[in-house]
């Protein structure tokens, strides 16, 4: 898909031989537009490029009712694109052909397209391809011309296309247009006036097996002559399709002039005649004089002798053609006269008749409308309504949420508690354990004067539980068996090992209350020993020389603590 900076292209809607359409979405303003994409054989050229730029941005400034809007004009990418109004439903001049049009509601889109076209030739603008395809409506039902792709300025230094080449649609170029001759104004007149009589008719005037067919008719042949109940119309057509764009109508105020006085149901003011050759050699001579006048009035003069030419041409023209003698002019304007009450009649009926059924459209549609808005009111009353409950649901549901989330929480916090006590209780139990398994083989210990072991076990109790009464109270028993092992030992003399368990139970029990006397016992021993010691000594040396007790006193040593 083709994309462009600035829109979001949605899809086609439409392509030709030059372009291709897209509905897009400008992202800026968030309107739908159409662009019209030239096609990329044009974008090659360029020269093209720069003249097609130049050219479609003096259209852009067209400002007319009946031409389609331009918001943009750019070149991207190699792809030179328009992008303009966007009309929703795509109805065309060509499908309400096709679908069946009145003269009179044809007329009413000649006059539209005639008023847009004149604007766009005030402005200096050729439009160079006018035809049904590019006459579209909008929903009110006002025609409106589009597709300015291949229009042209006549005021600019440079065209967009040189003399000799020809662009448009064939079966509506102008005699002109298919020659590749300089275009000007009355080159859409031309195209106008096929559109005229494919409106009137439902076809085309020319048609042929070729293109260049086409064109070479539109060139030599005469304006088609259309049928009896459509000849009020001949005159405009005529005025529209000469052959030579001098005897054309110069400015599209006169089309829209003619097509209102038919529509009231009076003659055109510019109508053609067709006329016997008397008459005719005595207008020709009347056209030839050097005569004082406005360009109108000689413009009318030339469109005259145009019409008496090629009234003339359909006069001796054989097979296909009406053939006219040069004495029928009368005859037609007699029978002309004879039907022309009735046909006015008739013109007011359909003129009546197009009112009432476009009052009646106009109040169908203004009903459709009002009902269009109520309905569009009571919609939105109930999408605000349902907007409302939905909020509301949504509101409750998050509220619901919420609560669940904090109820989640709740259970997962009080599992992660119950979690923890278990865990916790298995650790006290296990500690418990442990304790009782380390006080059982400490009372084992010390039963078994496995001192030093019994200790060590009783402090790991402690280290366990700090504040254990059993391992304190062991404590101190481990440190009373210190200290009766100090006593039995100093009974036995053996000071050594009393002093070595003294100290084991300074070490065990610092603050042991009968470690200092435990102490002082000892050292009472120890001085009775001593004492007993001496005194057998000196009943010694009693019995001994006095060397002996002098070598003995040498002897003599104290051990204490």
């Amino acid at each position: 898909m083709l994309e462009l900076p600035g829109y979001k292209i949605e899809k086609e809607i439409g392509k030709g031989g030059m372009a291709r359409v897209y509905l897009a979405l400008h992202e800026g303003l968030q309107r739908k537009v159409a662009i019209k994409v030239m096609s990329k054989h044009l974008d090659e050229d360029m020269d093209f490029s720069e003249r097609f730029l130049r050219e479609a941005r003096i259209v852009a400034n067209l400002n007319h009712q009946s031409i389609v809007t331009v918001y943009d004009v750019n070149v991207y990418d190699g792809y030179h694109y328009i992008a303009m109004e966007y009309l929703p439903g795509g109805i065309t001049l060509d499908t309400r052909i096709k679908q069946g049009i009145t003269p009179q509601e044809g007329l009413e889109t000649i006059k539209h397209i005639a008023a847009a076209l004149g604007y766009a030739h005030s402005k200096g603008i050729v439009h160079r391809d006018v035809k049904p395809e590019n006459i579209m409506y909008r929903e009110d039902g006002s025609a409106v011309l589009t597709d300015f792709g291949i229009a042209r300025s006549t005021n600019a230094a440079t065209k967009l296309t040189t003399t000799g080449t020809v662009i448009g649609t064939p079966h509506y170029m102008s005699p002109e247009q298919a020659q590749g001759k300089e275009l000007g104004p009355c080159s859409d007149i031309y195209s106008l006036g096929v559109v005229l009589y494919e409106v009137l008719t439902g076809k085309v005037p020319y048609e042929a097996d070729s293109t260049v067919s086409v064109l070479l008719k539109h060139i030599s042949e005469p304006v088609p002559t259309l049928e009896a109940e459509l000849a009020i119309y001949q005159p405009v057509l005529d005025c529209m399709m000469a052959k030579d764009k001098e005897n054309r109508y110069q400015d599209c105020n006169e089309i829209i002039a003619d097509i209102n006085s038919l529509l009231a149901g009076d003659n055109a003011s510019n109508a053609t005649t067709v006329i016997n050759q008397a008459l005719q050699a005595t207008v020709v001579q009347q056209a030839s004089m050097p005569t004082a006048g406005t360009p109108a009035i000689k413009r009318k003069r030339k469109r005259l002798f145009a019409a008496i030419t090629a009234g003339v041409f359909v006069a001796v023209s054989a097979g296909g053609y009406l053939v006219y003698q040069q004495n029928q002019a009368a005859k037609e304007q007699q029978r002309l006269a004879e039907v022309s009450e009735q046909e006015e009649q008739r013109m007011l009926k359909e003129k009546q008749l197009l009112a009432k059924k476009q009052a009646e459209k106009k109040a169908a549609e203004l009903k459709a409308r009002q009902e269009e808005i109520k309905r569009q009111a009571e919609q939105k009353k109930a999408e605000e309504e349902k907007a409302k409950q939905l909020a509301a649901q949504k509101k409750a549901e998050e509220e619901k949420a919420k609560q669940l989330a904090a109820l989640e929480l709740k259970k997962k916090e009080e599992a992660r508690r119950v979690k923890q006590k278990v865990a916790q209780e298995k650790a006290r139990l296990a500690k418990q354990k442990q304790i009782s398994e380390l006080l059982t083989r400490a009372e084992s210990q010390l039963q078994n004067t496995q001192l030093k072991a019994a200790y060590q076990s009783f402090q790991d109790i402690l280290k366990l539980e700090p504040g254990n009464k059993q391992a304190k109270t062991g404590i101190t028993r481990v440190a009373d068996s210190y200290l009766a092992l100090a006593t039995t030992a100093a009974i036995a003399g053996d000071f050594e090992t009393a002093n070595s368990h003294i100290n084991s139970a300074m070490q065990v029990a610092p603050t042991h209350d009968r470690l200092a006397s435990t102490q002082q016992e000892i050292i009472d021993l120890k001085k009775a020993q001593l004492a007993a010691e001496e005194e057998a000594k000196r009943a010694q040396q009693q019995t001994d020389s006095p060397a002996t007790e002098s070598s003995q006193k040498k002897r003599r040593t104290y051990v204490g603590f």
